[in-house]
């Protein structure tokens, strides 16, 4: 079954409370600190190898997924993978629909 109203798409500057508050979630060994956070944040999105999607449903966050692509000597071209991926809801889709938003 899938979330009502699922919309995937690039994370915005404006997002920043909603990631916050999934990252904290995710910690399990260390808190994030909204300083470092903030920064990272900004890095990410004004860097074109990193893409940070994010994820609602009905008008609430539900999950992120922050990727990268890399030049990899072994692909003979360019590389992808998924650093982080946060999902509030389970069994509902969100977490195909990311990892298919984020299929390079």
């Amino acid at each position: 079954m899938s979330v009502a109203r699922l919309s995937i798409r690039p994370a915005l500057a404006a997002d920043a409370d909603a990631l916050f508050a999934m990252a904290d979630r995710l910690a399990t060994s260390a808190v994030p600190v909204r300083s470092a956070f903030d920064a990272s944040l900004q890095t990410i999105l004004a860097d074109p190898n990193q893409l940070l999607l994010a994820a609602a449903a009905d008008g609430r966050s539900v999950g992120y997924l922050h990727g990268l692509v890399h030049p990899a000597l072994h692909a003979s071209g360019n590389n992808a993978w998924v650093d982080e991926l946060w999902v509030d809801v389970r069994r509902r889709g969100v977490t195909r629909a990311l990892m298919t938003a984020f299929d390079v």
